[in-house]
């Protein structure tokens, strides 16, 4: 029994590139979001802003190593915030509030962003390891 090939993917560098930056632009505008929610919201706490914030740390180290498996944890940790979001997002209007929609659209950025990541980075890692980069196809 053989092993399969693992298929090539085109401008797999750039996508890297584009993943990354986009994952790290909605990872911290999130984090913004969060700070800026506790500072002007009657209900804001320094404990809310804890329980919020610490999740979303956890696989930071992993990530800023461009370890894959740490962008498929955060996938799973995205879920949670989504879930709660959308939550948030469907109360009646006088207890939603705007910020619920942003956490939506982060929160579903950030889970897609870090899907992709993860395989463009393995798939990178792969080819790096068995210096068989064509130039054509992964373009730095």
């Amino acid at each position: 029994m053989s092993d399969k090939p693992v298929k090539k993917i085109a401008n797999l560098a750039a996508k890297r590139y584009w993943g990354l930056m986009t994952h790290w632009s909605c990872y911290a505008a999130l984090l913004i979001l969060f700070v800026w929610v506790n500072l002007s919201d009657d209900d804001g706490s320094i404990t809310q802003w804890a329980f919020q914030t610490i999740p979303l740390l956890l696989p930071l180290y992993g990530m800023l190593k461009l370890q894959h498996k740490a962008f498929s944890w955060f996938c799973f940790i995205t879920l949670f915030y989504f879930t709660i979001s959308v939550v948030n997002a469907g109360m009646p209007k006088e207890l939603s509030h705007f910020y619920y929609f942003i956490e939506v659209g982060l929160s579903l950025s950030l889970f897609f962003t870090a899907m992709l990541c993860s395989r463009w980075i393995q798939y990178y890692d792969y080819w790096q390891t068995n210096n068989d980069l064509d130039t054509t196809l992964v373009n730095d």
